[in-house]
């Protein structure tokens, strides 16, 4: 006779019959920003770390201002209806937080658009998902402007440069080598939204059109609700608590995957921010060397990834060098090989592995 759950023998024994609480369904993710900037205030939440070392912070705090401010916009200039959905196709970047979060405060659905797609990629989900909205790092704008046009599909554009200083900013934006000027900017958005009242949040069930990935045929949008996201983020929390491992406030997490993915959205942006820690961005970690700053500048308790990113991180000189002290990282994605799994370990520490499905 079979034995029943056998995927509990990978479960820390105080997960045993572990069953989630139905009052993990009650509630919305929209009210977060506000729980947490009363409990941790100034605390930086998100770091944007550029190749070259340069960093921007946004505290908990300003997380919560800026996403408020974002809303009122939405709202109040956009016009935009409870429901109505809201496309994001940005790196990793301090927008990104901010962009969702409003979004989800004024009642409106996000869908992650992946910043390499094609034209006909793009133009595939925004017609799909029905978007009323599109916001676009100007690296990708070439491509996401005329998809736009031709679905009439307002349009904001974001720098990397916007959170630095203007002088860094100026010189951060030029480097991109694309001219968005003339375009309607995220950064005025949020100045315009400052001098709106907000004076509550919209609630909607629904939080995202989040689009598979599409190995087996075209991609397709599930719909997630604030429901789905707020049981995963628990269950995700008591499996690594059950490893000992519990998250404390401050823990800093280094984000490689892009937040546009479900693993890195649920696991790196969610829960770590959610927890009180502090997510250190990456735009772009190609070549593996633009992680080097992050990990010499910060102390990296936490970091996620696929197999090749610690394989190819494991044969880096300069990790090898001073390798990070981790508390635990988590791969996904794909499978992790043993043998990455115990070279990572004798290195750097702990590695779990984790499987989801969007």
């Amino acid at each position: 006779m079979t034995e029943p759950r056998l995927w509990e023998r990978r479960y820390p024994p105080a997960l045993k019959h572990y069953q989630p609480s139905p009052e993990l369904l009650l509630g919305n993710l929209a009210q977060l920003p506000e729980l947490l900037a009363e409990r941790y205030g100034d605390s930086p939440a998100f770091t944007l770390v550029l190749p070259n070392g340069l960093t921007a912070d946004l505290s908990f705090s300003q997380v919560h201002a800026l996403s408020d401010q974002f809303a009122a916009w939405l709202i109040h200039e956009q016009k935009m209806q409870v429901g109505e959905v809201v496309a994001i196709q940005l790196p990793n970047s301090l927008h990104y937080p901010v962009a969702v979060l409003g979004a989800w405060k004024a009642g409106l659905i996000v869908t992650n658009v992946n910043p390499l797609y094609t034209e006909r990629e793009v133009r595939s989900q925004l017609a799909d998902s029905g978007a009323r909205l599109l916001i676009a790092c100007d690296l990708f704008v070439e491509r996401a402007l005329p998809v736009a046009q031709e679905l009439g599909v307002p349009l904001l554009t974001t720098s990397l440069g916007d959170f630095f200083v203007p002088e860094i900013g100026r010189a951060v934006a030029a480097q991109a080598g694309v001219d968005a000027s003339g375009l309607p900017r995220f950064v005025d958005a949020l100045a315009v939204g400052a001098r709106l009242a907000l004076t509550d949040y919209r609630a909607n069930p629904v939080a995202l059109y989040q689009y598979t990935g599409g190995t087996t045929g075209r991609s397709k949008g599930a719909v997630l609700t604030h429901a789905n996201l707020l049981a995963v983020l628990q269950m995700a929390e008591d499996y690594i608590t059950g490893f000992g491992m519990p998250f404390e406030p401050g823990d800093v997490i280094l984000t490689v995957p892009p937040l546009y993915h479900i693993f890195a959205f649920n696991f790196n942006f969610l829960l770590l921010y959610r927890s009180g820690g502090r997510n250190l961005l990456v735009p772009n970690p190609r070549p593996l060397s633009n992680l080097q700053r992050a990990f010499e500048q910060f102390p990296v308790r936490w970091m996620t990834g696929v197999d090749t990113l610690f394989a190819g991180l494991l044969a880096e000189s300069w990790l090898q060098a001073n390798p990070p002290q981790l508390k635990a990282a988590v791969s996904g994605g794909t499978a992790l090989r043993p043998a990455t799994g115990e070279r990572w370990r004798a290195l750097a520490g702990q590695i779990l592995e984790g499987y989801g499905l969007t």
